[in-house]
């Protein structure tokens, strides 16, 4: 069912247009579709968004709002509808002498491990990034910003489903967002922890270059990194090894998601295989063997405008005397060298180490809103508690 959405752009002016919601790639036009590719956004790309729907279809529904000006499509926003229980979370709250705060800390641990919300995303909840929507860069800011809250209102009313919880992911923090616009219709704002980035100087096209642009001091933490190894042997996985491995994949990824303080999701079973098998040469996974024993592995996107680092699993105790984790850092380095990717995005956590490869941090800030207005006020001094953690910044390179 189409809707139509009048937007006032100045005083004596406005602009029409019709909405229309679609469950599920499969269900857009090809028309629409057009506007995922002309994103140039690999994780707006149909040939993603099919895999991960095809990987996904038991975890979480998708759905997409699409605006039509006439009938022409002219913008698209990009949802996914899961279940969030609180049990899983362990958010990190400062720590402080204030009796208030303290207080506060216990009422949002317990509140929160009661939790169970249906929770509709505006973005991706498995990559970082602003991989939520497509406007054309002619469009006005601020006509932007109130297609996104009104694309928003309109798949709420068509999800079909008890939804609790609205968040809109991940804006750059000095970016072109929608700041202004989305405090005002009552979204939260709060710190991510940043996107580690790391930019290859266009002087290394190699990985031997770039180890050797370092400092001697982090020349030889990195040959001692790399020396632990030993007798691990690494591996691309073919499509057939993730499937005969997914029982000790799945294992080793759990050991690494309850170390995590927040996930938004977790995956399902057969995930890695089923992306695999749609992306291909587009996605990197590799395994870590300890003889003939899957230790560890990783996972990557090569979206021709960075290498993704994706999920990665761990058996920790090999881990301890391997070092495996900071090996695998290196290893993703030495992947967007041979695929010709010029950065390598590695995600959030592990800031400070992740620092000593050469990785800077991109400050990211998410958006919420509860549906129950009272409930939306009630959250706003538990979201300005979540913080990211604090660390010290380093630079391996020579100045």
């Amino acid at each position: 069912m189409k809707h139509c959405i009048i937007l006032r752009k100045k005083k004596d002016e406005e602009q029409t247009f019709s909405v229309e919601v679609y469950h599920g790639l499969n269900a857009l036009p090809s028309s629409a579709r057009e506007l995922l590719i002309r994103s140039a956004d690999f994780f707006l790309s149909p040939e993603y968004l099919g895999a991960l729907e095809g990987a996904c279809s038991q975890e979480m529904n998708f759905l997409f709002a699409v605006a039509f000006d006439k009938k022409t499509p002219v913008a698209i926003t990009y949802y996914q509808v899961l279940a969030l229980n609180g049990g899983e979370l362990k958010l990190e709250v400062p720590a402080s002498d204030s009796k208030l705060t303290r207080w506060l800390k216990e009422k949002l641990s317990y509140h929160t491990s009661k939790l169970k919300l249906k929770i509709l995303v505006n973005g991706n909840a498995f990559v970082t990034g602003e991989h939520g929507w497509f406007f054309p860069v002619e469009m006005e800011m601020r006509t932007r910003s109130a297609l996104l809250e009104k694309l928003a209102q309109l798949t709420l009313e068509a999800a079909d489903e008890e939804i609790s919880l609205v968040v809109v992911k991940d804006f750059h923090e000095n970016g072109d967002h929608f700041n202004p616009a989305l405090k005002q219709f009552k979204y939260r704002d709060f710190m991510a922890e940043p996107n580690m980035v790391l930019e290859l100087d266009t002087k290394w096209n190699t990985f031997e270059e770039y180890f050797a642009a370092m400092t001697k001091k982090y020349r030889q933490r990195g040959k001692n990194i790399l020396k632990k190894m030993g007798p691990v042997v690494r591996r691309e996985l073919s499509l057939d090894e993730l499937g005969a491995q997914e029982k000790q994949i799945r294992v080793l990824y759990e050991s690494v998601m309850k170390k995590a303080n927040f996930r938004l999701t977790t995956i399902g079973r057969g995930y890695f295989p089923a992306l695999k098998k749609e992306l291909d040469q587009k996605m990197g996974t590799y395994g870590y063997f300890l003889k003939e024993e899957l230790i560890a592995f990783r996972t990557s996107f090569r979206t021709r405008k960075g290498l993704e680092c994706h999920y990665i699993g761990l058996d920790y105790n090999k881990n301890r005397e391997f070092d495996i984790y900071q090996n695998m850092l290196f290893d993703y380095v030495r992947e967007a060298f041979e695929y010709g990717e010029r950065k390598v995005i590695f995600g959030r956590t592990a800031g400070e180490m992740k620092s000593n490869f050469g990785a800077k941090p991109e400050q990211m800030v998410c958006y919420l809103k509860y549906r129950n207005h009272i409930s939306n006020k009630l959250i706003k001094p538990f979201v300005s508690m979540v913080k990211p953690s604090e660390w010290t910044m380093r630079n391996p390179f020579r100045e």
